[in-house]
């Protein structure tokens, strides 16, 4: 990938105007020396400005909770959870 490339997400979790961005990037085990896949997320919120543009931010009402909760569970059965792929590594 050449550096004017930007990775994308794995997957993006979303409801209504918020969502979590999935990451995979690959590592190596210090100990055993084996690549393995290590997954992490962004969280976001895009809203409209005074001015009406598209906005994003990282901070959220208390009222976006419920849907924050949603995602962030979703997010971790995608972290705990191995793909097809990883099995049969």
């Amino acid at each position: 990938m050449g550096e004017k490339e930007s990775k994308k997400p794995v997957k993006v979790l979303r409801a209504g105007l918020i969502s979590v961005s999935v990451w995979e990037n690959t590592q190596t085990d210090k100990k055993t020396g084996k690549p393995y896949v290590s997954k992490s997320f962004s969280i976001q919120k895009r809203y409209k400005d005074s001015e009406g543009e598209w906005a994003t931010s990282t901070s959220f009402n208390a009222h976006e909770l419920p849907k924050l909760t949603l995602l962030l569970n979703k997010a971790f059965e995608e972290a705990v959870t191995k793909s097809e792929k990883e099995d049969e590594d």
